[in-house]
């Protein structure tokens, strides 16, 4: 079709196969199709899928080029979409219930542009340039796999599904993710200056993250029972502020690096690996937490105002010290010490129990 044209398809109930191409100011013209459908479309400029009230198990292959969107709405269906955008171009599909993938390369300052989005959905995205996702309103359980490379974010809000994210990060980007409520699991790969960026989450999240270059994990008042699985290789911490959930931090650190979390409130675990001139660098710890923690060289857990209670599990080699400061909590130390070492906990007014052994001129260093 070359200009001005749309196939006008109404009611249609089969299991069709549309091979279209679609030229200037044209749409496809297709209402109330329940069939399970498979769209091959080309769409020159400024055009349309112009599809509504979509409830088939369809697959579409559009390519858009410019100024264009899939203008699909009310879509109920298990879709597939295999869309290429290359301009200034988004989805543009609102009031979507289905279980739909979409497989979407975006080029230049696009978006997804998706609204309202309560199915269970799988996106395989990616984003090259000042680009985002764009989701506003998500309810369901969907599963995202993205690339970003310059300056993105994923651009999610109000996300109160179960989620998965496979996110890959290269340079100044963060996940850009706030108001997120959902029981969501992040897989994601920071590369250089970049952080997650989450705000506002009260879900029971898990996050896989490797931290590559200066960063950190970057996240704010954080409610929920989460599970971080975290590898902070060069000046990086965990980043964590205002942290009042039941969480797991499953955490290695490499250099100069230390866990700053504060203002922990609530009842925690870490499994902390510490290797090089690193301590934990946890403050004003109130909550009932559990450290399980290996230091190798010169380290020290570093922990101030505790007043939880707590079991430590420490095992510390050389020249080390737990320096446990202010601590009013009922704790259990569980602590083997090799050389020339010492507890140093000061000022201790809780009801704690110490299982130490000691190995070679060593002092429990209690005052």
């Amino acid at each position: 079709m070359n200009e001005s044209q749309s196939l006008r398809i109404n009611q249609v109930s089969g299991n069709d196969t549309y091979q279209v191409e679609l030229n200037e100011s044209q749409s496809l013209g297709i209402n109330q199709v329940s069939g399970n459908d498979t769209y091959h479309v080309k769409l020159n400029e400024s055009q349309s899928l112009g599809i509504n009230q979509v409830s088939g198990n369809d697959t579409y292959h559009v390519k858009l080029n410019e100024s264009q969107s899939l203008g699909i709405n009310q879509v109920s269906g298990n879709d597939t979409y295999q869309v290429e955008m290359n301009e200034s171009q988004s989805l543009g599909i609102n009031q979507v219930s289905g279980n739909d993938t979409y497989q979407v390369e975006l080029n230049e300052s696009q978006s997804l542009g998706i609204n309202q989005v309560s199915g269970n959905d799988t996106y395989h995205v990616k984003l090259n340039e000042s680009q985002s996702l764009g989701i506003n309103q998500v309810s369901g359980n969907d599963t995202y796999q993205v690339e970003m490379n310059e300056s993105q974010s994923l651009g999610i809000n109000q996300v109160s599904g179960n989620d998965t994210y496979h996110v890959k990060l290269n340079e100044s980007q963060s996940l850009g993710i706030n108001q997120v409520s959902g029981n969501d699991t992040y897989q994601v790969e920071l590369n250089e200056s970049q952080s997650l960026g989450i705000n506002h989450v009260s879900g029971n999240d898990t996050y896989h993250v490797k931290l590559n270059e200066s960063q950190s994990l970057g996240i704010n008042q954080v409610s929920g029972n989460d599970t971080y699985q975290v590898e902070l290789n060069e000046s990086q911490s965990l980043g964590i502020n205002q942290v009042s959930g039941n969480d797991t931090y499953q955490v290695e650190l490499n250099e100069s690096q230390s866990l700053g979390i504060n203002q922990v409130s609530g009842n925690d675990t870490y499994h902390v690996k510490l290797n090089e001139s690193q301590s934990l660098g946890i403050n004003q710890v109130s909550g009932n937490d559990t450290y399980q923690v290996e230091m190798n060289e010169s380290q020290s857990l570093r922990i101030n105002q505790v007043s939880g209670n707590d079991t430590y599990q420490v095992e510390l080699n050389e020249s080390q010290s737990l320096r446990i400061n202010q601590v009013s909590g009922n704790d259990t130390y569980q602590v083997e010490m090799n050389e020339s070492q010492s507890l140093g906990i000061n000022q201790v007014s809780g009801n704690d129990t110490y299982q130490v052994e000691m190995s070679e001129s060593q002092s429990l260093g209690i005052n």
